[in-house]
């Protein structure tokens, strides 16, 4: 921003340079089903698989919204190729110039933010210490009581506790390395292209897309190769009705997100970092911390 700056770059063309941000089509789509009775392809899905346990329809589905994913991928790359680290050898702290009414302006944009983020939460603490959303305000805690609830109870919620930490545990490892390969690896940059564009793939596709293609596979003992009439067997089908799928599964649905913020930070890193720590043989994951 410093540079930017000293180049007389307004604001809004030094955003632009330093961040880019392409919303998952099937995320962003599912805005307009919120506004509006238009229908889209992720409520098309849900209405074939849940709705009429039409699972091929759902497949086919599911390779619809693989095409804007390809194309979000190109023009990422080519965008990409603009991109030079941003934490160099020479890097100095940012000292911001005050700017009241600029100041001013972005505190309030950020308290609005904040805002809306804290009206959502309170409203749903709130409802749950009521005893009938909207027509009774009294305050209750038996919603609270879950021994007569079905689902496990909070056997359940202690197994969502231990989920939830096997997939940061076994995540956090999981996209570092991924990460780091396609970003600091050398040569094969063909594999490493290929990489990147799987692991930007779950964020394009809704969460019972992977979760059909998870019972897909895991669910088989045998899996067919097509157009053929032999099988081979599956290797993980033991992680069937597991915690370990569980996991892997949430793995997945949340790596690109997770992937993007780690690749990103490590594009930022100066090439030199890495010949200084090469020759004072520093561990590539010390480096890179």
């Amino acid at each position: 921003m410093t540079r930017t700056a000293m180049l007389g770059k307004g604001l809004f063309r030094t955003l632009g340079m330093l961040t880019l941000y392409i919303p998952p089509l099937a995320h962003a789509i599912g805005l307009i089903y919120l506004f509006g009775n238009q229908g889209i392809v992720t409520t098309g899905f849900f209405k074939q698989v849940i709705g009429q346990q039409n699972f091929s329809m759902g497949a086919t589905i599911s390779v619809f919204l693989l095409v804007p994913t390809v194309i979000a991928f190109v023009v990422d790359r080519i965008i990409q190729k603009r991109q030079t680290a941003l934490v160099s050898a020479k890097a100095v702290p940012l000292q911001p110039k005050p700017n009241a009414a600029l100041d001013w302006t972005m505190f309030g944009i950020c308290f609005l933010i904040v805002a809306a983020a804290l009206i959502v939460f309170g409203t749903i603490i709130f409802a749950s210490v009521i005893k009938v959303w909207p027509y009774n305000f009294s305050f209750s805690l038996r919603h609270y009581d879950f021994s007569n609830v079905g689902g496990g109870g909070y056997a359940a919620y202690w197994n969502s506790i231990r989920m939830a930490l096997y997939t940061a545990i076994f995540g956090t490892i999981a996209v570092f390395i991924g990460a780091y390969l396609v970003e600091k690896g050398k040569g094969v940059s063909w594999l490493r292209a290929i990489n990147y564009f799987l692991s930007t793939l779950p964020l394009a596709l809704p969460g019972l897309v992977l979760g059909l293609a998870y019972v897909f596979f895991f669910n088989q003992k045998l899996i067919p190769i097509p157009f053929t009439n032999y099988a081979f067997v599956n290797p993980l089908n033991f992680l069937y009705g597991t915690m370990g799928i569980l996991v892997l599964c949430n793995i997945i649905h949340f790596y690109t997100v997770c992937f993007l913020t780690a690749n990103t930070a490590l594009k930022q890193l100066d090439p030199e970092f890495e010949a200084v720590s090469a020759s004072l043989s520093v561990p590539f994951y010390i480096k890179s911390l």
